[in-house]
Parts: structure tokens; C-alpha cells; sequence
């Protein structure tokens, strides 16, 4: 029994260190996993930013085909782009811009969300 006992235990031991080497590598590959989703995650972030810049940059070169005559009508009385005017007045209620520029709010919205991301 001795031989059988050593042997029993020779087995549990080996067991035990395979599970612990199967739990190790399955934490690092957890880990690995969680740090490559959030590197993914960052480069998404960049990239997003990097399209939003593009955006703003393809409405600012084509921005004087996409104004309406009323947006050219606000920056000839104001002195300046529209985009910067939009800028200046973040925070503020789209009632109280679109009282500013004398147009309606829903006027008033649709500039906000053209113009939002780009300043």
C-alpha cells in the first residue's frame, strides 16, 4: 500500500500543478485580453477624434457652400464666422442664441448640431 500511496499522491501533486499552470495561463490570457481591449478601445477613441477633425476640417473648406444666406446674413452683422460665433456661445440655451442672432430656435438647433463637434 505504501507504493500506492506514494503513487496516489505522485498524481494529486501533479494535478494540482497543472491545474495551477491552467489557472496562470488562463489569468494572463485574461489579462492579455483586457489590456488589448482597452488599447482598442483608445486607438477607437483617437480615431473617432481623428474623423471629428476631419469633419470639421471638409465643412470649413466647403463651409461657404454649405452656408445658408441667412448664416452669411449672421456673420456679415457679427464680423465673424459662424463656427466661431457658434463657439463662443457654448453653454448658452439655443433660445438665448437664437434671440442673439434674431432666428428661430429650431434654426438656432440645427446650426448647434452642424457646428457642435468642430469647436
Amino acid at each position: 500500500m505504501d507504493k500506492l500511496d506514494q503513487l496516489a499522491e505522485q498524481i494529486r501533486t501533479f494535478i494540482k500543478e497543472q491545474w495551477k499552470t491552467t489557472v496562470e495561463w488562463y489569468l494572463n490570457s485574461l489579462k492579455e485580453h483586457q489590456q488589448l481591449k482597452s488599447a482598442i478601445e483608445t486607438v477607437q477613441r483617437q480615431l473617432d477624434e481623428i474623423n471629428q477633425k476631419l469633419d470639421c476640417m471638409q465643412i470649413e473648406k466647403s463651409g461657404q457652400d454649405l452656408k445658408t444666406d441667412l448664416m452669411k446674413k449672421i456673420e456679415r452683422q457679427f464680423g465673424k464666422s459662424i463656427e466661431a460665433l457658434l463657439s463662443e456661445r457654448k453653454g448658452k440655451t439655443v433660445r438665448k442664441i437664437a434671440s442673439e442672432f434674431g432666428v428661430s430656435k429650431s434654426t438656432a438647433a440645427s446650426w448647434l448640431k452642424a457646428y457642435k463637434n468642430c469647436h
